[in-house]
């Protein structure tokens, strides 16, 4: 399983710059290191120094992104930065600090987006020019504005205005527009669907069909022409704290720019759970079971016609929760043509043993894949399956036709 190590996705720089103020004029040494190349302002009132030996641990990868030329953007959790991991060459190169805790992470046309938490502030980064929002800079120098040509990564602004703390899923529609989803958090319970048009940088969004719904995951369908809006039934200030009898799917149409139809594929469902297009048109998700605890039911739908094609029981559901923990696990289709994702709640519990299964779409018959020690959301890279969860990048090597030759071939980066 072990395979040569880099840097996780959060891990701290190793020495930090400061800076100190002493008599005017004063420029001789002291205690504390001054950096190479640092020239104080003109005023002769600042110094650089280097601190040396600060204490740094590690965080868990947490979100990725792959990039056109193979190389795997990925954020760390926590309000820090990231990394981006060159398979070909196994190294992972550092980028920077972004001070937003994140949920959501895509790439599209060569660049990264990301958003999450405060106010589902959307932002891009171009993986092949330096990093520069937020580097240091002496006292009274001038910081890159966020929203600047000259950040990189840059703000694309934030969604306040549609009620929006906590931004959790997005996707790319056929019409251009970066679409997000997410929730009030403390101030409003009920959800928002919001866009950024990416020729523009214009936004919007709405929030008052969402009253009484929690929406927090996105898939697309035909060719994105469709942007399916994964909810759960929630108790609202807003109506009377009474929550609806069961989670929905909202269908919008990029052609209409407006909602076209809703989907109960589940009565009494309170989560219609993570979905994804496994045929034209149709979309699989895995909705919470109503009436026994813990299990859950796949369902595949029409979004066309908003029909739904079969239901099945699990004797698990998928861990995905409606709030922060979103980005825990995932759920997606493989190269082999089956949905892959965890089963069983109880994988919430870090170091709980979580089983990774593989979900064919024309039966819903479920094959285990194997056993991970810690939850975690994954993409898929040519063949290769990488996942976040720990300090490490994992990979499962080669996921073939049958899924049954590389169970465990996992390493850690």
């Amino acid at each position: 399983m072990a395979g040569p190590q880099g840097p996780a996705a959060g891990v701290a720089a190793e020495a930090g710059t400061a800076y100190r103020r002493g008599p005017p004029g004063r420029r001789g040494p002291g205690p504390a290191v001054v950096s190479a190349g640092a020239a104080p302002p003109a005023d002769g009132g600042w110094q650089a120094i280097v601190l040396e030996g600060i204490e740094t641990y590690p965080l868990r990868v947490k979100l990725l992104a792959g990039l056109p030329d193979g190389r795997i953007f990925c954020k760390a959790e926590g309000h820090y930065g990231g990394s981006v991991f060159d398979p070909r060459l196994g190294r992972f190169t550092e980028t920077g600090y972004c001070r937003t805790e994140d949920y959501a992470c895509l790439a599209h046309a060569g660049k990264v987006y990301w958003t999450g938490y405060p106010s589902g502030e959307v932002w891009v980064y171009d993986p092949n020019r330096p990093w520069t929002h937020a580097r240091g800079v002496p006292p009274g120098g001038q910081a890159v504005d966020k929203r600047s040509a000259a950040s990189n990564p840059r703000s694309l602004g934030d969604f306040h205005a549609q009620r929006v703390s906590q931004m959790l899923s997005a996707a790319v529609g056929a019409d251009g527009k970066l679409y997000l989803c997410g929730w009030g958090v403390r101030a409003y319970k009920g959800g928002a669907f919001c866009w950024v048009d990416l020729k523009t940088e214009a936004r919007g969004g709405l929030w008052q069909p969402f009253i009484g719904y929690r929406t927090y995951w996105l898939a697309t369908a035909l060719e994105r022409r469709y942007i399916v809006v994964s909810s759960a039934a929630t108790r609202d200030g807003l109506n009377n704290w009474q929550a609806p009898p069961q989670g929905k799917l909202f269908v919008w149409d990029t052609q209409a720019g407006a909602f076209v139809r809703e989907i109960e594929p589940v009565p009494r469902a309170e989560k219609t759970g993570p979905i994804v297009e496994v045929r034209p048109g149709c979309l699989m998700g895995i909705a919470d079971d109503p009436d026994k605890p813990d299990a859950g039911t796949l369902y595949v739908v029409d979004v066309r016609t908003g029909a739904v094609l079969f239901r099945k029981r699990l004797p698990a559901t998928a861990p995905v929760a409606t709030s922060h923990t979103t980005a825990q696990c995932g759920y997606a289709l493989g190269p082999d043509g089956y949905v892959w994702t965890f089963l069983g709640r109880g994988a919430w519990a870090p170091g709980t043993p979580t089983p990774l299964v593989r979900i064919a779409p024309d039966d819903g018959r479920v094959e285990p894949v194997g056993t991970l020690a810690e939850l975690g959301n994954f993409i898929f890279m040519g063949n290769d399956l990488y996942l976040t969860g720990t300090e490490q990048l994992r990979r499962i090597r080669n996921v073939s036709k049958d899924g049954r030759q590389q169970h465990l071939t996992q390493d850690q980066r």
